[in-house]
Parts: structure tokens; C-alpha cells; sequence
């Protein structure tokens, strides 16, 4: 099924936004009076570093992101609706282009399709193509916080020490952006 997260299945219509939170986004949000967040600490400041604009925001506590979330008026998906999500219609493969994380050009050229195992930080937000779904990268670039517990991934509740992460990040082997096969992390928040 096109659901087929282990831990749980898809109860009803969700939304998801096509593209990562940016630095300008989240720069914004922390401006906001009564916000009670603070910038990521790499920043070194209260805004992003400049030409970073639209990067996608990273160091982020799992607290400020469901804050964040729930000012636009939304909130964070839960582990199978990401998977759902980043799958993009399509069952049973590690990424929705296929099981190799890299795809092949008309000249038989090695190309990437998504942002992972690098040292030179995340690109710009929707540097990949999206998608089936239209959404853009789902798999690498920069972690993406899910509302589970990473020690009972059923549970969606607050008070957990861990919550789950998924999609792989820049920094981080390509094997963890696969949509598949339970890929995360785990970050305490305690």
C-alpha cells in the first residue's frame, strides 16, 4: 500500500507544503512579536547568513518547529504521512525515481537527485525537481521533524524525550533519504 509506514496508516486527508521552511521564513517568524523562539544558533544572529535567504532552515528544536507550524496554522506530519508524503504516489521504492539514489542522464552520466553525503551545506530550497505530488525535496538537504515519539512512533502526544526525524540530510550518508524501509534519526529534546 502506498502507506506502509510500520508503525501506523493514514486516517485522513492531510497537508504538507511543497517546499522546505527557508531562512527568509523562518527569520520572519522569529521577528514575530510573542513568538518565543529563537534563531538557529548558526545563524550567529537574529537572521540568516547573508546570500541564505533561501536555504532551508536547520537547527531547529522540534519545539519551535511545532510553534512555527501551528502559527501558519498547520502542524508537523506524523512519521507515515512524511512517508506517504515523500513517496509521491509511488509504493515499494526507496526514493519515487526509483532504488538508486543517483539516476542515470540520456548520456549514461551519474546525476544526482536529491542533496546528501556533502560537506558544502544544504542547497537553495527546490533546487531538485518535486515529485509526483509536486513536492520538493523530501529526500536529503535538511532533516524534517515528524510530530512521533522516536521510542513508540504511534505516539503523536508531547512529552516525549525523542522525536523522530526523517529524509536525510546534506551532511549525512544518502542510504537515510530513502522514503523506505523505516529510514530515521533520533534527536533528544531533553
Amino acid at each position: 500500500s502506498l502507506h506502509s509506514s510500520r508503525w501506523q496508516s493514514l486516517a485522513a486527508a492531510f497537508a504538507i507544503d511543497a517546499h522546505e521552511v527557508t531562512n527568509d521564513d523562518y527569520a520572519a517568524f522569529v521577528a514575530t512579536k510573542g513568538a518565543g523562539v529563537e534563531p538557529p544558533y548558526h545563524w550567529g544572529g537574529r537572521t540568516p547568513p547573508a546570500g541564505k535567504e533561501r536555504h532551508p532552515v536547520y537547527n531547529v528544536t522540534w519545539h519551535d518547529a511545532v510553534k512555527y507550524c501551528a502559527a501558519r496554522g498547520g502542524r508537523l506530519p506524523t512519521e507515515a504521512e512524511w512517508e506517504y508524503a515523500a513517496r509521491g504516489g509511488v509504493a515499494d521504492l526507496d526514493y519515487p525515481w526509483g532504488n538508486d539514489y543517483t539516476d542515470a542522464t540520456p548520456d549514461g552520466t551519474a546525476t544526482k537527485r536529491a542533496h546528501s553525503g556533502s560537506s558544502t551545506g544544504p542547497r537553495p530550497v527546490g533546487s531538485f525537481a518535486p515529485n509526483a505530488f509536486g513536492l520538493y525535496d523530501m529526500h536529503g538537504n535538511v532533516w524534517e521533524w515528524c510530530r512521533n515519539e522516536y521510542e513508540d512512533p504511534r505516539q503523536t502526544q508531547p512529552g516525549a524525550e525523542s522525536r523522530v526525524l526523517r529524509g536525510g540530510s546534506w551532511d549525512y550518508n544518502p542510504e537515510l533519504a530513502r522514503a523506505g524501509r523505516g529510514e530515521k534519526a533520533r534527536r533528544r529534546l531533553v
